[in-house]
């Protein structure tokens, strides 16, 4: 499977958006290494946006299925996650064109000879889609709750099916370093150009 939610790269309209990233990092703090700043500086918390693993999620359906016992909202979730990139891949045609990402530390805690230090990411994401805005704009909107508007809707659409992954996860592993992410998806933007840059410099001066 390619990272691209859809092979076609020809995009007729982007969905601009920030996803922010606490990023926790577990590890020994020997002398007061000052690890948490040459992971930083080195660019290993530059995380790189990935759709979910599309074929390992309609594998579990189907093992849930033959096994016939299993928990029922564990399988909704699972399921809607399926639906959700289905929708988004085939029905949009969404793949990811472009990305950049800014992170800073928040804190650091020492205890029992072990650090915590906990980043934040934003990353800010551009996804082109093969459809025009107004057509994009018109399929999100049908499936919309009431209330709900387009850029809300993709924005909980896109939390189940797009993450950050670590650029080189074995250094870390190497280093004996643990880590934990949860993601945070929002200022969901609909645009007919790409506006990628300016996009990006809007929300990391609003950051």
């Amino acid at each position: 499977m390619k990272p691209n939610m859809t092979a076609n790269t020809n995009a007729a309209s982007y969905i601009n958006l920030v996803m922010n990233t606490i990023v926790e990092l577990t590890f020994d703090n020997e002398k007061d290494n000052q690890l948490e700043n040459i992971i930083n500086d080195h660019g290993l918390l530059r995380l790189k946006p990935v759709p979910i693993e599309h074929e390992k999620i309609a594998q579990t359906i189907e093992e849930m299925d033959k096994k016939g016992d299993y928990d029922p909202e564990e399988y909704q979730d699972i399921a809607l996650t399926f639906q959700c990139y289905e929708y988004v891949s085939e029905e949009l045609g969404v793949f990811i064109d472009n990305y950049d990402s800014a992170s800073k530390l928040l804190s650091n805690e020492i205890k029992d000879n072990k650090k915590k230090s906990t980043f934040q990411v934003r990353n800010y994401i551009s996804l082109g889609s093969i459809i025009s805005k107004s057509m994009l704009e018109e399929s999100v909107q049908k499936i919309c709750a009431e209330n709900e508007t387009p850029r809300d809707k993709l924005a909980a659409i896109l939390s189940k099916i797009l993450i950050c992954a670590l650029p080189n996860e074995e250094v870390l592993s190497e280093e004996g370093i643990i880590y934990k992410m949860e993601h945070i998806i929002s200022e969901v933007q609909i645009e007919e150009d790409n506006k990628f840059i300016q996009f990006a410099n809007e929300m990391s001066k609003a950051g």
